[in-house]
């Protein structure tokens, strides 16, 4: 038998976002397919090159070239070769399924809480796992801090058990809006759009618990999940809805700094609270910007020689400088098409600066290198 030919069956699964006991990889002439429709990883792939040319006589020579181990990302995974080439019955399936099951809900990272909550319903049982890994459980105390105004934003947390408020300052300092908050809503969301701070205290009222997570590592794993960037832009626009529509249901107009309501941040009010009318920036930079909403859709978009989207993106990340928001629009600018689906835009928006802070990253490395 040639491995090029045959079945590998994934006998052991620690953490891996793709795969899980009892999948199977078939090898067919070099061309690798894999059950359930799921995607081909790179790195296993990288591991299976060298045995499917690999005769089976290697076996004779005391040497097992049947299992491979795949440890290329944050999870592992070993396959085995199948003698028969089919397929795993539906007996090894079910039991495969039910072991994986109650390991997660064993597992101390806030999966059981979660998988509970509506809000995550929608995620399957293995995504939501991998997800959680990210980061760690941790409990408070009644009274106790969990972020404070002001420190940097380099985490996220998702609300598990107790109860937990955050307390943030309009900008004159004259109203303080105290808002609870249910297990599954976010704290720190914002991070992962701009680098900035906590324009919020958070603060326990009980006993609490919160799965806490790196900004940079659930950057990279969104990426790779796009169901995920939904996920997170829904429940974002739920905390604006919470924290700032009273202030434009007020009045028709504000000014605020972009240091307490980044651009994104304003761009999802006025499109979860369907506003029209008009957002003029000034940014610390000495260019200007302006924004066009109508029904709470994009339809214009300027910054300094840029307009449509291309001005759009290069505005979304901003938090310097200020914003005047104006309701209302003249009849001719409601005539005005999208400039395209909100919801396309943000995620668009989210991956180009994502992509624009690795790529200074990268600049910076060589920089840093000779410094030393």
């Amino acid at each position: 038998m040639q491995y090029r030919n045959s079945v590998f069956v994934v006998t052991e699964e620690r953490s891996c976002p793709l795969y899980s006991v009892g999948d199977e990889v078939r090898a067919k002439d070099l061309i690798l397919s894999v059950t359930r429709g799921r995607p081909v990883c790179l790195s296993m792939l990288e591991k299976l090159m060298p045995l499917l040319s690999t005769e089976s006589s290697a076996h004779a020579r005391g040497r097992r070239k049947d299992r491979v181990e795949c440890g290329g990302c944050e999870g592992l995974i070993r396959l085995e070769s199948k003698k028969d080439g089919a397929f795993t019955t539906l007996q090894m399936r079910l039991m495969a399924v039910a072991e994986r099951q109650a390991q997660l809900y064993k597992s101390d990272n806030g999966f059981a809480v979660l998988r509970q909550l509506p809000a995550f319903a929608e995620l399957q049982d293995e995504l939501l796992y991998s997800f959680c890994t990210i980061g760690q459980v941790q409990r408070f105390q009644p009274g106790e801090r969990v972020v404070n105004r002001g420190e940097v934003a380099d985490r996220i947390f998702i609300m598990l058990t107790g109860r937990v408020v955050l307390s943030e300052q309009d900008q004159h300092d004259e109203e303080e809006t105290v808002v609870e908050l249910a297990p599954g809503e976010l704290i720190g969301e914002m991070g992962l759009v701009a680098d900035t701070v906590y324009a919020f205290d958070c603060y326990c009222l009980e006993p609490a618990s919160l799965l806490t997570m790196p900004v940079e590592q659930v950057k990279a794993f969104l990426s790779q999940h796009p169901a995920l960037h939904i996920f997170f832009y829904s429940q974002l626009a739920k905390r604006l809805e919470k924290l700032s529509l009273s202030r434009m249901e007020a009045a028709s107009g504000f000014s605020a700094s972009l240091r307490e309501m980044m651009v994104v941040e304003l761009c999802q009010l006025i499109n979860t609270s369907r506003k029209s009318g008009r957002v003029t920036l000034v940014l610390d930079d000495d260019t200007k910007g302006e924004l066009l909403f109508n029904g709470g859709e994009l339809i214009g978009a300027r910054h300094g020689r840029e307009s449509g989207k291309e001005a759009f993106y290069s505005l979304l990340g901003r938090n310097d400088g200020t914003f005047t928001f104006v309701s209302g629009l003249s009849e001719e600018e409601k005539g005005l098409p999208l400039v395209g689906g909100f919801m396309g835009l943000i995620m668009e928006g989210m991956q180009q600066i994502d992509e624009s802070h690795a790529a200074k990253k990268r600049r910076m490395r060589p920089m840093l290198g000779r410094s030393r």
